[in-house]
């Protein structure tokens, strides 16, 4: 009677992974396909890495040996490419508006006297500011480049006119200098910094629409063997194949991320990573599980996933931090399973550790035997249901 009973169970199993695989072959598509497809789209689009060769216009309204050198000085940047010198500043403004180029740079007539008398030339750049990424790139790169041309060129003007050696003369104009160091992501690559976290969301989504395809799909349906059974270990049977499946899953994605696109994943991280992605396509299975045994059809659960994505990508922490967000967006971002994993796995990912890397798994696991047990007492009151309307039919 108890192998029996066991071989029930697998039945329930090997029907899951039949559907999985030859009668709905949409769920495998969508849950071992979604992640890696966002991954490798993201990362094509990013794969640059950094934003280079923007556009810029240059006024030089000096016209002056010195001038011309800081044209040349931009030109030689690799975050810009110089596409135009207006000759005066309405075709510099009109440009600017009508044809939305991006960075300029207006050189002022006294640039070269005010340079030369040793007062402070100054350089005026526009950016048009509609995309903040394009505008802090152009902001960073444009005052690095400013910086670099006026220390070279002091250092110059003090060898001329005080009569100092170049190692002097550098001491003397910059008597504090600063260097930076980043960790981690030390290109600052948008690679690095989107496509991981929109392959997670991609991912999310790949297991919520198998899950609700589960319990909703129509030709599916209970199997009078199911009434029976001991309602958590029916329920687990139903749900172990996709969650074994999105761990699959999120392995390819991982195995695509190194070997394709070179993230750099080491082999001592894979613990941790596999440690919060087990944990977080747990919960993700469950809450499908609850919400699907909620409502009477796929096309109704999938409304409500995808009612659902953007706002947790976006509370996740994963592109504006919880810390700068107000109080009750920040308690309601702590609702979200991805909120749990998105910075996370970026963390793991790009500096090989994570402070959270325990406390998160812990909660992510916790609040999924949660839904667990929740979402298996919704299939028993169903499978009840459904026993009950067989009974008077």
């Amino acid at each position: 009677m108890h192998c029996y009973g066991i071989q029930r169970y697998l039945q329930i199993m090997k029907r899951e992974f039949l559907f999985l695989f030859k009668f709905d072959i949409r769920r495998i598509v969508v849950l071992f396909c979604a992640a890696s497809a966002y991954l490798i789209l993201f990362s094509l689009l990013y794969q640059q890495g950094t934003v280079e060769k923007i556009p810029a216009l240059v006024l030089d309204q000096n016209n002056s040996a010195l001038s011309r050198e800081f044209v040349q000085y931009i030109e030689d940047n690799e975050k810009f490419h110089v596409i135009a010198e207006p000759i005066n500043l309405e075709t510099f403004q009109n440009k600017i508006s009508r044809d939305r180029e991006l960075v300029g740079f207006i050189i002022p007539p006294d640039f070269n006297m005010e340079a030369e008398s040793g007062r402070s030339a100054k350089v005026l750049m526009v950016m048009e500011g509609s995309n903040l990424i394009i505008t802090s790139t152009s902001a960073i790169a444009g005052l690095e480049m400013i910086r670099g041309f006026s220390n070279e060129k002091g250092v110059k003007l003090l060898e001329k006119n005080v009569s100092l050696s170049a190692l002097q003369a550098a001491q003397k104009i910059r008597p504090v200098d600063f260097n930076y160091r980043i960790i981690g992501n030390k290109n600052l690559n948008y690679m690095y910094f989107l496509a991981l976290g929109l392959s997670l969301a991609a991912f999310q989504q790949g297991i919520f629409i198998a899950i609700a395809a589960a319990f909703l799909y129509k030709p599916q349906g209970i199997m009078n063997n199911e009434i029976k059974l001991n309602w958590l270990a029916r329920y687990a049977a139903k749900i172990l194949p996709y969650f074994f499946i999105s761990l699959v899953a999120y392995a390819t994605n991982l195995f695509v991320a190194k070997y394709v696109f070179a993230y750099p994943i080491k082999k001592d991280i894979l613990l941790d990573l596999f440690a919060i992605g087990a944990a977080f396509a747990f919960i993700i299975a469950n809450i499908g599980g609850i919400v699907a045994n909620l409502v009477h059809s796929e096309l109704t659960f999938t409304r409500i996933s995808l009612a659902y994505v953007v706002p947790a990508f976006i509370l996740s922490g994963y592109t504006w931090p919880l810390e700068g967000m107000i109080k009750p967006i920040y308690w309601l971002a702590q609702l979200s399973p991805l909120t749990y994993l998105a910075n996370t796995f970026r963390e793991i990912i790009l500096l090989g550790y994570s402070i959270n890397s325990f406390h998160n798994s812990l909660i992510l696991l916790i609040a999924g035997i949660i839904a667990f047990f929740l979402a298996a007492h919704l299939y028993d009151l169903r499978v009840k249901s459904f026993a009950r309307s067989n009974a008077c039919n």
